[in-house]
């Protein structure tokens, strides 16, 4: 999913102020927190992104939550309302979405491409993934080995006490 904005073409997973957005993945990220969100929420934050900083009519945010012809105002209220939860945001004090009565609402945060390492994957946030639990046994099982060899080889040298050293000379 590609979201268009007046300058830059985002991704699916783009920034808005400290949110991290995933919309392949369907999630949110704010701070060390991330939060799953439904598909047609999720399909309403990326409307409003597309067309930050402008209204979007309730109408075409409705459409974004459900294929039916008709569908109520109060669940895209209720939407925008979990939609804020998720974002640590107010009606009151909006800082990511502000309501325009009777017309629609709009993103305040214009969003902008996120920085790879702001892109948070199960497989990164689990510091030993399943490659390095394999390097890892090969690395233990060349060290036991090592330490069987070292051992056995130790095992059968004899030492020469102090006193008892020969020499050979070459010839």
């Amino acid at each position: 999913m590609i979201v268009q904005t007046d300058a830059i073409s985002i991704t699916s997973t783009f920034m808005l102020g400290e949110l991290t957005v995933d919309a392949n993945q369907n999630t949110v990220t704010r701070g060390p927190t991330s939060f799953s969100v439904e598909p047609r929420l999720m399909r309403v934050i990326v409307k409003l992104a597309q067309k930050a900083g402008n209204v979007v009519g309730r109408a075409d945010l409705l459409s974004e939550i459900s294929d039916h012809a008709y569908v109520s105002d109060e669940s895209l209220t209720q939407a925008i309302s979990k939609i804020r939860q998720i974002f640590g945001d107010t009606s009151r004090q909006p800082t990511f979405i502000k309501t325009i009565p009777r017309k629609g609402y709009v993103l305040l945060v214009q969003p902008k491409l996120a920085q790879p390492s702001a892109v948070k994957t199960e497989k990164s946030e689990n510091w030993l993934s399943k490659a390095t639990t394999r390097q890892l046994i090969i690395l233990v099982l060349v060290a036991l080995t090592a330490a069987a060899l070292a051992i056995w080889w130790v095992g059968d040298t004899e030492f020469v006490e102090q006193g008892e050293v020969e020499f050979i000379e070459k010839e």
